[in-house]
């Protein structure tokens, strides 16, 4: 189909770390991490994804990447079109999207 350039023309996988299958709060919760919560894990807002949806079908604005936030905004984390995942710039706070560059 001419390789990942030609098929993020219309196609785009985001995979969102620490949400379930199903949705909701899914990830291992390591002996030394906090609990998870809605409150340190950002997961989508309510159509989220599919107001991008909407947006790169009815304007042509392709999602380059879409930001996350906790419950209570505490966190914020970039999601970013596979096969790029998000990666710490090594500056700022690791609990803050703009921390981090999708590459």
């Amino acid at each position: 189909m001419g390789g990942d350039v030609e098929v993020n023309k219309f196609n785009r996988l985001f995979l969102i770390p620490g949400m379930g299958h199903c949705g909701g709060i899914g990830s291992v919760n390591g002996p030394a991490g906090p609990a998870l919560n809605s409150n340190n894990v950002p997961l989508p807002a309510t159509n989220q994804f599919f107001n991008a949806l909407m947006d790169w079908v009815e304007n042509n604005n392709a999602p380059v990447s879409l930001v996350l936030s906790s419950a209570n905004a505490s966190v914020t984390l970039p999601v970013c079109p596979y096969p790029q995942k998000a990666t710490y710039n090594r500056t700022g706070s690791i609990t803050a999207a703009a921390s981090y560059t999708c590459n």
